[in-house]
């Protein structure tokens, strides 16, 4: 499996509001700042948040770091949001 792209049909880029995204992009704008406590425990509620929206439940993206799974759904959604302003 590719972990570089996380590959999102139409549906559920559409489940992603505006507010989703600013808090998407706000934690991974200041996750270098944060404590590895922090960024985790932030991480961990904010990949659960998305996962729900995106109705993403297999195992494969549950079992994946947190952190990575935000920093790649923040690549595939960056260009959507762009042209979206």
């Amino acid at each position: 499996m590719n972990h570089a792209l996380l590959v999102l049909e139409e549906r559920q880029k559409q489940a992603i509001t505006r507010e989703d995204w600013q808090l998407l992009s706000s934690f991974i704008s200041r996750s270098s700042s944060l404590s590895q406590a922090k960024k985790y425990e932030l991480g961990n509620q904010i990949a659960s948040i998305m996962r729900k929206k995106l109705e993403l439940v297999e195992e494969q993206t549950n079992k994946e770091d947190p952190i990575l799974f935000l920093q790649r759904l923040h690549n595939q959604l960056q260009s959507e949001f762009q042209l979206r302003k």
